[in-house]
């Protein structure tokens, strides 16, 4: 197993222990306990409490129901003004983020709820947060930070003298600092051993164990490293803690790596575990170890039925992905209605309390009614301004949940051609069982480079989507149409190569432009879907330019059938989002044409006299071009 997925499996094994108590084996009977309790307990704080241990117990099996849970939560904490909840809720939110890949937004409630933990003066959780950030920061490969966030968990963790957190920050400082010598980690591991035997969890007994023979195993003392493998397995399985379970298998796995069969059998027991108790995002990283040890052995059947199991778990975790996404845009706008919501209610309560007294003023003093009739005409008029402001803000409002919309289908039409790529790639291996071992090694890493750079692309597209959130906001930096070109092509290869269709790239490499590289990217990827999509076999697709005064035009030709006079006439504006797929190409068409004009630049289409189509975009070379368009 590769070091990345150890640290995600680590990092489940560390945050688990922190949110878990060590009298609690089985998570199974407390959820269901829960679930139970929570359709019979009232609007309050205690409720606030269980929907807080249900999102803790639930972030490692489904960190979207997490999610939900604790938002639920916070929900009501705002209602009730219970501080301690709302911390308690940000701070599984922050988790279940982390364990979802959304790093920086993690990071952002992991601060909210450290500030609210110290308002509160919880030492406790303030120490479990710096560790979890230590933990968030190894992730990202930011030592310092692990560091840094590391010691101070330390620092404060030794204030405390009636906790066993302290046991934890040991642990977890051992298990990231992978420099650190082999008898600085026994120290460390050892301090924390003594902590937690003294309070008897069971739990961080397991994880140091386990650090301890990892360590071994990847030193001179690899034989020494089994037995205490072999005995935190059974320890796991006795005590109901699936996720050490699994990960003890993963790393016997990796001990017997010089024995196919051996370490694929304790895969496919960690993928048992996993699926049986709902670990569905350990799924492809599980299928990837099979794949690979599948190969070793020698066992083709089993390697092609893994790589079908992979595309479908991975097509699942996109799916699972985008409803995450609009839970968590939800939460966003949440998030701005309380605020303005609260804004609100402080202003009503400002203006009734002054109401009240000018009320009681007025019956003993004549001067107070039209020093009162000034002061509410004064209101009035302030009134009268902020409605024009909500007005203003409304349709604010109503232009960004028409983007949001937009993004959302960018998201959706954005990966469609990569999925089909990759599917395209497992139908041809299923359909030809008898190739070579030289060919399907090809094909598998061209599987794992499409599942790759599809999982690259939606992190850049997510952050891009955060981004935009806020309205149309440019980022502006220097572009070569030419590479922008080749990388999109890239995206339909499988495409290109099933309809024979030549790919000729026209513009200079050394030319460049300044302007917005997300969005110019979608417009090129769905201008060559359009001329892949209607090109006859055999045919050709064609990258043009023109320079003229100060700006370039873009030409993506192809030699289908062209467009007919129906097609011209709304070919960039689609009123139904929810049509065929000529719709959806419409809509496409249609986002393209809106971030074109705000590049500062227009979009047209032609059908060429010898047959086929011709879009040309054009745009500004200079940024003060662009930043003057509205």
């Amino acid at each position: 197993m590769t070091g990345k997925r150890m640290k995600i499996i680590w990092w489940s094994t560390i945050v688990a222990s922190v949110l878990l108590p060590a009298c609690v084996w089985s998570q199974a009977v407390e959820i269901r306990k829960l679930q139970h309790e929570l359709k019979q307990a009232p609007d309050s704080a205690a409720y606030v409490k269980k929907l807080n241990r249900m999102s803790m117990l639930m972030h490692l099996k489904d960190p979207d129901s997490a999610f939900i849970y604790a938002l639920r939560s916070k929900n009501i904490t705002a209602r009730l003004k219970d501080l301690q909840g709302d911390a308690d809720a940000t701070n599984v939110m922050a988790i279940a983020l982390a364990v979802k890949g959304m790093q920086h937004d993690a990071m952002n409630l992991f601060k909210q709820a450290l500030a609210k933990y110290k308002r509160l003066d919880d030492a406790s959780n303030m120490v479990q947060v710096y560790m979890n950030m230590s933990v968030l920061f190894s992730s990202l490969e930011q030592t310092q930070n692990m560091l840094e966030y590391s010691r101070r968990a330390m620092k404060l963790g030794k204030k405390i003298t009636n906790d066993s957190i302290l046991s934890l920050v040991y642990s977890n400082y051992a298990m990231l600092n992978d420099k650190m010598p082999a008898d600085s980690l026994l120290f460390y591991l050892s301090k924390s051993n003594a902590i937690a035997q003294r309070y008897k969890d069971s739990r961080v007994l397991l994880v140091n164990r386990q650090i301890e023979a990892s360590k071994l195993m990847a030193g001179t003392a690899k034989k020494e490293a089994l037995p205490v493998f072999m005995q935190v397995l059974e320890q796991s399985k006795r005590l109901g803690i699936e996720y050490a379970e699994i990960s003890a298998h993963q790393a016997l796995a990796e001990y017997y790596r010089d024995n196919p069969a051996t370490a694929l059998q304790h895969s496919e027991q960690a993928l048992s575990v996993a699926n049986s108790n709902g670990y569905s995002y350990l799924t492809p990283l599980i299928l990837e170890d099979i794949m690979h040890y599948s190969k070793l052995a020698g066992d083709e059947k089993k390697e092609l039925e893994t790589a079908r199991q992979l595309v479908e778990a991975v097509k699942m975790q996109q799916h699972q992905t985008e409803l995450f996404l609009h839970d968590y845009l939800h939460f966003d706008d949440l998030q701005r209605e309380n605020k303005l919501l609260e804004d609100n209610s402080k202003a009503d309560n400002k203006r009734i309390l002054l109401l009240l007294v000018f009320s009681a003023l007025s019956a003993l003093f004549t001067i107070a009614m039209v020093w009162l009739y000034r002061k509410t005409r004064k209101v009035s008029m302030k009134k009268s301004t902020m409605n024009r402001a909500i007005r203003r803000k409304n349709e604010k409002f109503e232009q960004s949940d028409h983007f949001k919309n937009r993004l959302v289908s960018i998201l959706a039409h954005d990966f469609r051609s990569p999925l089909i790529s990759t599917i395209s790639v497992v139908e041809i291996l299923s359909a030809h069982p008898d190739l070579s071992a030289e060919e399907m090694d090809a094909f598998y890493a061209r599987i794992k480079n499409d599942v790759s750079k599809i999982l690259d692309r939606f992190d850049l597209t997510l952050q891009w989507i955060r981004q935009q959130l806020k309205g149309y906001t440019l980022q502006l930096v220097t572009l070569q149409p030419r590479q922008l070109f080749d990388d999109a092509a890239q995206n339909f290869a499988s495409q290109l190569q099933k309809a024979q269709l030549k790919f000729i790239n026209n513009i200079p490499p050394d030319l460049t432009i300044v302007s917005d590289k997300e969005m110019l990217q979608f417009i090129n990827r769905n201008l060559l879907s359009n001329a892949i999509k209607y090109s006859p076999v055999g045919g050709k697709i064609t990258i043009g330019f023109q320079l003229q005064n100060d700006k370039i035009s873009i030409e993506v030709s192809d030699e289908g059938k062209g467009l007919d006079e129906k097609s011209f006439q709304n070919l960039f504006s689609v009123g139904d989002y929810s049509g065929s797929t000529k719709e959806g190409a419409g809509i496409a068409l249609s986002m393209c044409q809106d971030f074109i004009t705000k590049l500062g630049g227009e979009i047209t289409a032609a059908n060429n006299s010898s047959g086929g189509a011709t879009f040309t975009y054009s745009l500004p070379m200079e940024p003060a071009k662009v930043m003057s368009r509205p």
